[in-house]
């Protein structure tokens, strides 16, 4: 029971931190697309 919990939590924490780091990207994604728009180069 303890190890599922282990595991369960390990998943659980890669995922968060998975889809931190891919917001992120995002995030940097959008403003770089968003300055380039706005200086004319897109």
């Amino acid at each position: 029971m303890f190890l599922t919990t282990v595991i369960v939590s390990a998943i659980f924490a890669l995922a968060v931190h998975g889809l931190f780091w891919m917001g992120a990207a995002l995030a940097i994604l959008f403003a770089v697309a968003f300055g380039a728009e706005r200086i004319g180069l897109l």
